[in-house]
């Protein structure tokens, strides 16, 4: 797939890309939205089309100020749209050791070298030694990547210390180009959404709430750290934090936030969790919580 998606333009891709992310429905919004101009669009859109039907897929349908796009269309990128980022982007060595760690952290199936060298694009090689560059990254936090034949590549380590890590590798991914579509990306990969709007939402809704000011460049780290803890907690894997700091935290007025924040989301709200997520809520937050 990835010689066949490279047959498209680098603007005509992103084009399609963005068509299969939104999915919109409206034209002119649409336009605006990715910033074309309607020749530009009819451009890009040709191209796509023309490339679906050499795939045997049904093209796109432009009608008025509507834009119909085919379930076909939408299976055929589900399946076959996996290279499009590393196609678009190609991934510079400290971004693969970034994606590598956050990608590894939500597997939901076992993680073999073959999966990376599909993911970035890269030789076998080349993910080996970036699983060596990883294992740098991690050192100060201990965890490690080991591999087993059983669960491919997983971390070893305490839930809070992968978890801590985590939000370390998230800071670096942030500050590079496309980081929102990189973060897109990886959450895709595993068949999940980012849900960075809703969760933006409703993390706002409790700021208003509870008269407490988020720092503004650490909220987006907090949102994807969330989303991923989140995916860890479906998963049942739940962080021990000591029973004196649980016991301090649910006396502090961000536990009750935190506990509301898991409700309003569907998430878990056992105690050790609840206490981790405080402990990073009181890390973003600006004055006191208490409610308005």
């Amino acid at each position: 797939i990835k010689g066949e998606l490279g047959m498209l333009e680098k603007r005509s891709l992103n084009t399609f890309y963005q068509l299969m992310k939104l999915q919109p429905t409206q034209l002119t919004s649409f336009m605006d939205k990715i910033n074309l101009t309607e020749h530009q669009f009819q451009y890009d859109v040709e191209k796509v089309n023309s490339f679906l039907y050499k795939v045997g897929v049904t093209p796109i349908n432009i009608s008025g100020d509507r834009i119909i796009i085919g379930q076909e269309v939408i299976d055929y990128w589900k399946e076959n749209g996996a290279g499009f980022v590393a196609n678009q982007f190609s991934f510079e060595q400290e971004e693969r050791v970034i994606i590598f760690l956050l990608y590894t952290f939500i597997r939901h199936e076992p993680l073999s070298n073959f999966h990376f060298q599909h993911l970035f694009g890269v030789s076998k090689n080349t993910v080996s030694s970036d699983v060596k560059r990883v294992n740098n990254f991690c050192a100060d936090f201990r965890v490690e990547v080991r591999y087993s034949r059983v669960h491919g590549y997983h971390l070893k380590g305490t839930e809070e210390d992968k978890r801590n890590l985590m939000l370390k590798a998230i800071s670096t991914l942030k500050i590079k180009s496309y980081a929102h579509e990189k973060f897109t990306f990886i959450f895709q990969q595993q068949q999940l959404q980012n849900q960075y709007d809703n969760y933006q939402q409703v993390l706002k809704d409790f700021e208003q709430q509870y008269s407490f000011a988020f720092t503004e460049d650490r909220l987006d780290e907090f949102i994807y750290l969330l989303q991923m803890v989140h995916i860890r907690q479906q998963q049942h894997k739940r962080v021990q934090i000591y029973p004196d700091t649980v016991s301090f935290l649910e006396n502090q007025q961000a536990f009750l936030v935190s506990t509301l924040i898991q409700q309003r989301l569907g998430y878990t709200t056992n105690r050790e969790e609840v206490a981790f997520l405080t402990i990073q809520l009181l890390g973003i937050c600006q004055g006191e919580v208490s409610p308005v």
